[in-house]
């Protein structure tokens, strides 16, 4: 595989102030250090938390939103809107969210006003002044669930995908820690390790264990069809 050096870099990963720095090279050429990275669409950034990401998202969303509300001026259907809502914005703020989900209030903040944003806009097609469209009203007639909905939704399908084969990927399968029962009232399927740091109390496979484990009774995560087991989770939350 033939690398483009320039589109190569050096990000390291670090909690400490003081970097170890060691210059790398490829084919003579020295690669340029970087504090973030774009990888798979996703920025990651040298403190392995998701601000650098949450900021890339957000200005993006919010140039499409303003680029949607230049287009569609002239749209009657509010249904138009909403479409392009669903398949245009709501993709760029929710992409990958199991690696990168936010647990920082200002972040979760800053994607809520965003798809509040997108009501607002979707009740000006409907006659409403922008600051008065009710929003509370319209999420609800749109069918659009909560952000935190969203994010547990996406959460229980990707752990129901690892625990059932969905997703070939035996290095994921092997991080999930499957608890025996030791008694006829527990009902955890995963284990319960101690995470002493926030950022790793919050990561991917130690958060969809946690919902796997609060999930509601009529949940099964071992024995359900994959086309009936997301329908089950969205009407549980």
């Amino acid at each position: 595989m033939e690398l483009k050096i320039q589109k190569c870099a050096v990000l390291s990963f670090s909690r400490s102030q003081d970097v170890i720095r060691f210059d790398y090279s490829l084919d003579d050429s020295a690669l340029k250090h970087v504090t973030s990275i774009r990888d798979l669409r996703v920025v990651v950034n040298t403190h392995f938390n998701p601000h650098d990401h949450v900021s890339h998202i957000c200005n993006k969303a919010i140039a499409m939103l303003g680029f949607v509300l230049r287009a569609s001026k002239n749209f009657r259907s509010a249904n138009t809107l909403d479409f392009l809502y669903r398949t245009v914005i709501r993709p760029i703020l929710e992409y990958a969210s199991i690696v990168w989900s936010p647990y920082y209030k200002t972040h979760i903040e800053a994607i809520k006003r965003i798809k509040t944003r997108g009501l607002r806009i979707h009740g000006l097609h409907l006659g409403v002044q922008y600051m008065d469209a009710p929003v509370a009203e319209l999420r609800r007639s749109l069918d659009l669930a909560p952000l935190q909905e969203r994010k547990r939704t996406d959460d229980l399908i990707f752990l129901y995908k690892i625990v059932n084969g969905d997703t070939d990927c035996s290095k994921l399968t092997k991080l999930l820690d499957y608890s025996v029962p030791r008694g006829p009232r527990l009902r955890d399927i995963f284990g319960r390790r101690i995470q002493n740091k926030r950022y790793s109390y919050m990561s991917s496979i130690p958060r969809v264990s946690r919902e796997g484990n609060l999930r509601d009774n009529s949940i099964d995560i071992l024995g359900s069809f994959c086309d009936a087991f997301k329908p089950k989770v969205q009407n549980s939350l």
